[in-house]
């Protein structure tokens, strides 16, 4: 399970991966949010999904604007 809004942006994941190496950069505040240190494949793939989601939501609404 991921949550992309928990800890300011950096995300959250019920993996190991992000349990036992993630998560103590996040909370020893080493590191910037996405990076390969501060983030799972998982966190990465949902951060992906949002991003592509947003971009097409977008472009529905503002696309015909452009000239």
């Amino acid at each position: 399970m991921v949550d992309l809004s928990a800890n300011d942006g950096f995300g959250e994941c019920s993996c190991k991966r992000w349990q036992c190496h993630v998560w103590p950069k996040i909370r020893d505040k080493l590191g910037e949010p996405a990076t390969a240190t501060t983030t799972c494949a998982h966190v990465r793939a949902a951060l992906g999904f949002f991003l592509r989601e947003v971009l097409k939501a977008w472009i529905r609404q503002h696309g015909q604007d452009r000239g």
